[in-house]
Order: structure tokens, then sequence, then C-alpha cells
């Protein structure tokens, strides 16, 4: 009787120590979802400052256009 050993087999005590980091993956997410969160409020603040600006202008053109009037 003869023992057979595939080469793609691995042997136990490889397998046993490798290790493994549950929270690993979870960071990784984490870390994803806070730079979309950041990302998304950069736009929207740079959003509300246009629309300010330009909210401010066409009142400050009313204004005037209504002093001068």
């Amino acid at each position: 009787m003869s023992v057979v050993v595939t080469p793609s087999s691995t042997p136990v005590d490889q397998v046993s120590t490798q290790a493994v980091d549950p929270g690993a993956d979870f960071e990784m997410r984490w870390t994803a979802w806070k730079a979309r969160g950041l990302e998304h409020e950069r736009a929207v603040t740079h959003k509300v400052v246009t629309a300010a600006i330009l909210a401010g202008t066409i009142a400050m053109a009313v204004f005037c256009y209504s002093v001068l009037s």
C-alpha cells in the first residue's frame, strides 16, 4: 500500500497557524464608508456655498436696481 500526496494539498500545520483577523474586513468597509461621507459632505457644502453666492448676487442686483430706479 502506498500513500499518494498531491502537490496542491496543504499541510495541516500551515492551515491551522494562519492568523485570521475578522475585523479587517469591517475596518476596510468602515474606512470606505467614512471616505464616501466626507466626499458627500464636501460636495453638498460646495453646492450650498455656490447657491448662497448666487442668491446674494441676485438679491444685491435687485436691491440696487430698485434703489437706482
